[in-house]
C-alpha cells in the first residue's frame, strides 16, 4: 500500500492566493516552523518562523525624523510643563499639501492621451527605461546640446529614486560618496543603505555656498564613487555661477570621479542673476522629468 499523503493549505497574507502542499505526515510539523501548539497547521501565527531584517534594510536612518522624535522626547520626559513653542513643518517638499494642483496645460494633456491612444499605449506596460516618447522630451528639452541620446535616458519615479539607483550603481560596499554639506538628508539614507561612506564637503555659506575646492580634494581618494551635487541647493536656495560648476566638473574629471547632478529645483530658480544648473555643462543619464538648460 502507498504512503499516506495529505494535503495541508498555508495561506500567504501577503498575497491573495494560497500554497498548496502535498506533505508526508512525518514533515508536516516541520512545515516553516509551525505546530499545532502554536495554532496549528494553516495559521497566520510567525512564532518559531526565521524572519529576520537585512542588514541592508536596518543600515538606514531617517535623520530628521530622529531629531524630531528625541527633540520631543527629551521635552516631555525633562518634566517640562510648558508647551512647545509654534512649529512651522519645513520637512514635506509635497506642494500639493497646500492645495497646489497640476497646471491644466498638464491635465489636459493627460486626457487627451487616454482618449486619443490605444488601450495599450495609455494603460500598458511600458518600456523599462520610460515611454520613448517622454525619454524623447527629456532629450530635446533638458539635454539639448550635449550630445545625449534617447538611449542614454532612464526614466524613475521621482528624483529620489533616481538618486538610489545611481548610487546603488556606482557604489559597492566600503565606497565613499562626496556629498555637500548642508544637504538633503536623503543622500545619507541611500549611502547607508548601499553600504558605502556619505563624506560631506563644506559649502562656503558666504560665497553663495559654493563649494571649498581644498576641501573636496582633501576628501577624495582612491574609494570615492562620485562627486554629488545639488543644484540649485536643497536647503541653501543657491544656484551656482557657471564658472564654480566648470570647477566643480574639472575636479570630477582630474580626479576620475562621475558627477551625479541633483537638479530637483532647476525651475524654482527666482530672481537669480548668473545662477545655472548643472546640466548647461554636463549630461545625466537618468531624469525624473524634463528640465530647462538653464535659469
Amino acid at each position: 500500500m502507498a504512503p499516506s499523503r495529505e494535503v495541508v493549505v498555508h495561506p500567504i497574507e501577503t498575497e491573495s492566493v494560497t500554497e498548496v502542499d502535498l506533505l508526508q505526515p512525518a514533515k508536516k510539523k516541520a512545515r516553516m516552523g509551525l505546530d499545532r501548539e502554536r495554532g496549528g497547521l494553516g495559521g497566520t501565527s510567525t512564532d518559531g518562523m526565521n524572519i529576520k531584517c537585512s542588514p541592508m534594510a536596518c543600515r538606514p536612518k531617517n535623520r530628521i525624523r530622529i531629531f524630531v522624535e528625541d527633540l520631543l522626547k527629551n521635552h516631555h520626559s525633562g518634566g517640562n510643563t510648558q508647551s512647545l513653542p509654534p512649529m512651522m513643518n519645513l520637512s514635506l517638499g509635497d506642494p500639493t499639501a497646500l492645495g497646489l494642483k497640476p497646471p491644466a496645460e498638464a491635465a489636459g494633456a493627460i486626457t487627451q492621451v487616454l482618449e486619443e491612444s490605444s488601450t495599450k499605449e495609455a494603460h500598458g506596460y511600458q518600456h523599462s527605461c520610460g515611454v520613448a516618447g517622454f525619454r524623447e522630451a527629456i532629450v530635446t528639452h533638458a539635454l539639448r546640446g550635449t550630445g545625449a541620446a534617447v538611449e542614454d535616458v532612464f526614466v524613475t519615479s521621482g528624483c529620489s529614486q533616481a538618486l538610489q539607483f545611481s548610487l546603488m550603481t556606482l557604489c559597492s560596499e566600503g565606497s565613499n560618496v562626496l556629498i555637500p554639506c548642508p544637504c538633503f538628508p536623503l543622500y545619507n539614507t541611500i549611502c547607508e543603505l548601499v553600504g558605502a561612506e556619505a563624506r560631506p564637503y563644506k559649502l562656503n555659506p558666504h560665497n553663495n555656498w559654493e563649494a571649498y575646492l581644498e576641501d573636496l580634494e582633501a576628501k577624495c581618494d582612491e574609494r570615492t564613487a562620485c562627486l554629488l551635487v545639488c543644484n540649485p541647493g536643497n536647503p541653501t536656495s543657491h544656484a551656482y555661477t557657471p564658472k564654480h560648476l566648470e570647477e566643480l566638473l574639472r575636479f570630477a574629471y582630474r580626479r576620475g570621479i562621475p558627477v551625479v547632478a541633483d537638479e530637483v529645483y532647476a525651475h524654482m530658480t527666482f530672481d537669480v542673476s548668473g545662477g545655472t544648473t548643472t546640466s548647461t555643462t554636463s549630461s545625466s543619464s537618468s531624469s525624473s522629468s524634463p528640465r530647462e538648460d538653464s535659469e
